[in-house]
């Protein structure tokens, strides 16, 4: 093993200046805004660092996660049908432009406010369990890789990374998670591009990795063409599909278009940091196809982990695990936060009675309460479960089609109704679930159906139930 002591240094630093953040910023101010939208103060600058933090760091790792494997190409069609999804909704504007010029609080109230209570609290129970289930699958994730660069327990590591995150989370609520962006944006935007050259390097350099991504595409070639391949042009149109779907609802991203200082920066910044999905999609692809060559044996995040171990200079690696700290800070500190959120004010505060909603003081306490629930979820999902892949992709899919057809129709048709919103997620839910564990179609086929169906039963009850007494408000 190639840390040496002054690595250990190098990561200990970073956890204090993570904490102490956290701490400053639980000084600066006690209220609901202050905690869940940083007072509506992010400028663009900030803006773009915290979704650089935050999806690049855990969206590049989703796709490191299949290094090692079969068929590296999945992580390059994947990351560039992400980029292009993204940079659709960017400018087409609909998650930054009306959640900030209508002063939103969280991305189900846009739901909530075409659609009602129930739209709303589905919508979040949905999400909230796609981002707990998304944090499980970074935990157990993160504790093998830290298990090879440290040779410690992954259950250590896996406490001592919830326990840093969930502390400066509650602290400091949005302005942590945007003031440490800055610092975890140095340490990716360093580590991503840097793992990138010295992988390509241990794997025979580029004309090696071109070599090896051209006869596993040749061999891939025969079923390239089919819904059930990974990598042809039907199942990428689908991962575009649903990256447009979840660009458009998910939690996080409406997080940071609330907290915008204006609309032009909730805009800007937004695309600002969906043209840098760019680097996302080169340096993540590179990583795996070196994986493949360097680590062939590996599977999964202990594949990245020994790739990186095996092809770092003597005394780098220590930078390399803190620039892995950042990747999982930044993604867990924003999710966690978005978890807390969805709890407290999409789910919590919509159950009680109108003449019972909570003050600035309740609506803090059921965050935090929100966001440790949360971690301690997580945390026994990351510990005990091997296998996250089928439970997430199921909560997933139905809550970005869910989501994304009670948005679009939200915004854009005035005849949608409670009943197709209603029906859009449990639609969605239901083909999905139908498809990939009863009929076994694949995941292709069961997501594809997912978006069609979700869109179908919103169209569908809406017009059924196009009544005065049932028409959205």
């Amino acid at each position: 093993m190639r840390i040496l002591p002054a690595d250990y240094i190098i990561m200990a630093v970073y956890l204090v200046i993570v904490i102490s953040l956290g701490v400053y910023v639980s000084n600066q101010g006690e209220s609901a805004v202050h905690m869940l939208l940083a007072d509506r103060q992010i400028g663009l600058y900030s803006l773009a660092a915290s979704f650089i933090a935050t999806e690049w760091g855990t969206i590049s790792l989703v796709f490191q996660a299949g290094a090692g494997g079969l068929n590296p190409l999945r992580q390059l069609y994947a990351a560039w049908a992400l980029l292009a999804a993204f940079l659709i909704a960017g400018f087409w504007g609909i998650p930054t432009i009306t959640p900030r010029r209508k002063k939103l609080m969280t991305a189900g109230e846009i739901i909530g406010e075409r659609f009602g209570k129930t739209a709303r609290i589905i919508f979040g129970v949905f999400m909230s369990g796609v981002y707990i289930l998304l944090l499980g699958a970074l935990l157990s994730a993160f504790s093998r890789m830290f298990a090879v660069f440290l040779g410690t327990s992954p259950a250590f590591m896996m406490l001592l990374m919830v326990l840093v995150a969930v502390v400066y989370t509650v602290s400091g609520g949005m302005w942590s998670v945007v003031l440490t962006s800055y610092i975890h944006v140095f340490v990716i935007g360093v580590m991503i591009p840097v793992s990138a050259l010295f992988s390509m390097k241990a794997a025979g350099g580029f004309d090696a990795l071109f070599t090896e991504l051209a006869e596993i595409e040749a061999k891939a070639a025969p079923a390239a063409a089919t819904l059930a391949s990974d990598t042809g042009p039907a199942a990428i149109f689908i991962k575009f599909l649903l990256f447009l779907c979840a660009a458009l609802c998910f939690p996080t991203i409406y997080a940071r278009a609330c907290s915008a200082r204006s609309v032009g920066a909730s805009y800007k910044g937004f695309l600002l940091g969906a043209i840098s999905m760019l680097g996302c999609a080169v340096f993540s692809s590179v990583i795996a196809a070196s994986a493949a060559a360097v680590s062939p044996k590996a599977a999964g995040a202990a594949a990245f982990a020994k790739t990186i171990v095996a092809s770092t200079p003597k005394g780098l690696t220590g930078l390399m695990c803190a620039a892995s700290m950042g990747i999982f800070m930044s993604g867990c500190s924003a999710y966690y936060l978005a978890v807390g959120r969805m709890l407290s004010k999409d789910v919590a505060e919509q159950l009680l009675p109108e003449n019972k909603k909570p003050g600035d003081a309740d609506s803090i306490k059921f965050l935090r309460v929100g966001v440790i629930l949360s971690a301690l979820i997580s945390f026994i999902i990351g510990y005990r479960s091997d296998n996250l892949t089928a439970v997430l992709t199921f909560f997933l899919t139905a809550a970005a089609s869910g989501g994304a057809a009670c948005t679009l129709a939200g915004v854009y048709w005035k005849k949608a109704t409670k009943a197709g919103a209603a029906g859009s997620f449990l639609a969605g839910g239901t083909f999905y679930a139908a498809a990939r564990f009863y009929f076994h179609r694949g995941y292709n086929v069961a997501a594809f159906g997912a978006v069609i169906f979700s869109f179908a039963a919103m169209a569908a009850l809406s017009l059924i139930f196009a009544n005065k007494t049932e028409r959205a408000v």
